[in-house]
């Protein structure tokens, strides 16, 4: 036998199969992700230099507030500033204030810093349940109330509507056991209602579903239920802003209404309030607290007899005539301001909310309804 015989020849050992390295898959994937990063990177600093900053004063307030899984937001607590005319979310200094003294409790609600101080060792009579309308008002009704030997405490943040104004009883209020809760509604809550049942509903924090502020529009239909979207707006963000661009110049279904539910169908804004009525008056007299419920108007409502919300007229008028027939006290501040003189001086020159004039208003009747 020949020896070279046994020696296998070159074409023999080329023909075989080579078996490629692990590693150059893994330098491809590699390169594959970072031609990846790189893209949405570049994306994230092309839309952030396109895209309009949030007004200053929004931004402020945006930064002293935190998320809340069941009312959505609230104040950081302890919070003690006193805010500049350039900084406050009113045009102050035109009303003649030249700073705010600006105070939170433990539990993230704005108060009288005197009121925080006292609200640990001393009954409170009357606690204002409500949005920026009671949180805007809870100095001056603190000091108007205290000159009655009374107690006035507010559990009040702005934007915020029946629903959260019912878990704050449960939350809070009824364990400070006070004489009444005085429940205000403002225009604006019917719509409030479902936009609030639309973001619990959607199991998304609240920041998140308004588009990153606590005043911004909910996210759309596709924003809020694909679980890839939400992937891409977390980790390629660049990319997720072209698709939402590209999705937008189609005309496809992320540019549909967000609302699961819709305020004007069905008046299902009327009913969810007339709901959260209903429990709150029912948790306090369970509780033995009086409740009652004030109905505030909006500045064009007043001065133009133009509301903000077409439909407010009929639903307040509604609302009066149903809590009177059920025996609940209600204040329809409708009536009362219409009768003072000039009526422009009930409201901010430079906001929607009541001045001081206005506010003075508030507290005689909920006075009034206290001393029955």
């Amino acid at each position: 036998m020949r020896v070279d015989s046994l020696i296998p020849r070159n074409s023999e050992i080329f023909s075989s199969e080579i078996v490629p390295i692990p590693i150059n898959k893994a330098l491809k994937i590699l390169s594959l992700f970072f031609i990846l990063w790189l893209g949405n990177f570049g994306l994230e600093i092309y839309y952030k230099s396109i895209e309009p900053d949030h007004p200053r004063k929004i931004q402020y307030v945006q930064n002293l507030l935190v998320e809340d899984p069941e009312l959505g937001f609230i104040w950081k607590e302890n919070l003690q500033m006193v805010i500049k005319p350039e900084d406050h979310w009113m045009d102050i200094a035109q009303e003649g204030i030249t700073e705010e003294i600006f105070h939170t409790d433990p539990n993230g609600f704005s108060n009288h810093p005197q009121a925080i101080e006292s609200v640990q060792h001393h009954p409170q009579h009357i606690l204002g349940i409500g949005d920026s309308f009671v949180q805007n008002a809870s100095h001056f009704l603190y000091d108007y109330f205290r000159k009655e030997d009374l107690n006035f405490y507010s559990l009040s943040v702005h934007r915020y509507g029946p629903q959260q104004y019912n878990d704050v009883i449960k939350r809070h209020a009824l364990a400070m056991k006070p004489e009444l809760i005085v429940y205000v509604l403002g225009e604006s809550d019917f719509e409030e209602s479902v936009k609030f049942e639309n973001w619990r509903q959607s199991g998304i924090p609240w920041f998140e579903f308004h588009s990153g502020l606590w005043s911004g529009d909910p996210e759309t239909n596709y924003n809020r239920i694909s679980p890839l979207r939400r992937v891409m707006k977390k980790h390629l963000n660049g990319f997720d802003q072209f698709l939402q661009g590209y999705l937008k110049l189609t005309g496809w279904s992320a540019n549909k209404s967000p609302y699961e539910l819709d305020w004007k169908q069905n008046e299902s804004g009327y009913n969810l309030v007339l709901h959260s009525i209903n429990a709150a008056h029912r948790l306090c007299s369970k509780s033995g607290i009086r409740f009652m419920v004030m109905l505030i108007p909006g500045k064009n409502y007043i001065l133009d007899e133009k509301p903000d919300f077409s439909y407010v007229p009929e639903y307040y008028s509604r609302l009066s005539n149903y809590l009177n027939s059920m025996g609940i006290p209600v204040i329809d501040l409708r009536q009362s301001l219409r009768k003072y003189n000039p009526l422009k001086d009930l409201y901010w020159k430079s906001d929607n909310h009541l001045s001081f004039t206005g506010m003075e208003f508030m507290a005689r009747e909920i006075k009034a309804v206290y001393q029955q």
